[in-house]
């Protein structure tokens, strides 16, 4: 099966929408609030073409968070309110 990365680089781990480029064409993933680095998320039916037919394979997608390590004092106590 396939596998495709999203990074999101600000380590809110906000909701947002992705759209991903796929050899099926283009799939929008709405990541939701909260999602914990190294979260699997499986799109049914959007890999790949299986072998001897019948339909297409599912396609993964995994979430990594990085969290910002060269921020200022401000930035900083931003993040720590969010995370409360």
């Amino acid at each position: 099966n396939p596998n495709q990365e999203d990074s999101d680089n600000d380590g809110k781990g906000d909701v947002c929408d992705e759209i991903f480029p796929l050899e099926t064409g283009e799939v929008k993933l709405k990541v939701p609030a909260g999602t914990q680095s190294g979260t699997i998320f499986k799109l049914r039916g959007k890999g790949i073409q299986k072998l001897r037919g019948g339909g297409k394979g599912d396609h993964f997608v995994k979430v990594n968070i990085k969290t910002p390590t060269n921020i200022n004092r401000k930035q900083k106590k931003l993040l720590e309110e969010l995370a409360l």
